[in-house]
């Protein structure tokens, strides 16, 4: 399977209610393409860096998961056409992963910055940073 990261803006005047809807609605997608998401992330209220529809601000929403290139097309296919989507972007992470593997790392990675210490949420972050930059090689390669 591939990894994939999915970021997309969620109108920010949605009700709690619409705004979850929207988040469901994108895992849905990805599990009914046969997908496993591995982590989502809420940002929150962010300002855009230019209006989209008429909108200053947005709430951004990172979604990382595996599947096969069908799921990161659905997905995007179903995010342009739900309206409370300003935008949405995908980017692929690694061409072959175990979701499996995936998963029990994000796990121990939340063990790791929910347990008391310093050093081992900048260990974390070294870390992260090391993965970004290793990717970006890849990917410009």
């Amino acid at each position: 399977m591939r990894h994939y990261e999915t970021i997309f803006i969620v109108d920010p005047d949605l009700s709690d209610e619409d705004y979850q809807a929207a988040l469901a609605k994108s895992n849905e997608a990805i599990e009914k393409q046969k997908g496993v998401v591995v982590k989502v992330q809420e940002w929150g209220k962010q300002r855009l860096a230019y209006p989209i529809k008429r909108k200053e601000k947005g709430s951004y929403v990172v979604v990382n998961y595996c599947g096969d290139g069908g799921t990161s097309a659905e997905l995007e296919r179903l995010l342009k056409l739900d309206d409370r989507i300003l935008k949405a972007m995908t980017v692929k992470l690694e061409e072959s992963v175990d979701p499996e593997e995936l998963l029990r790392q994000e796990k121990e990675a939340q063990e790791k910055s929910a347990s008391p210490g310093e050093g081992a949420s900048e260990e974390g972050q070294e870390s992260e940073s090391e993965t970004a930059e290793s990717t970006e090689g890849e990917s410009n390669g």
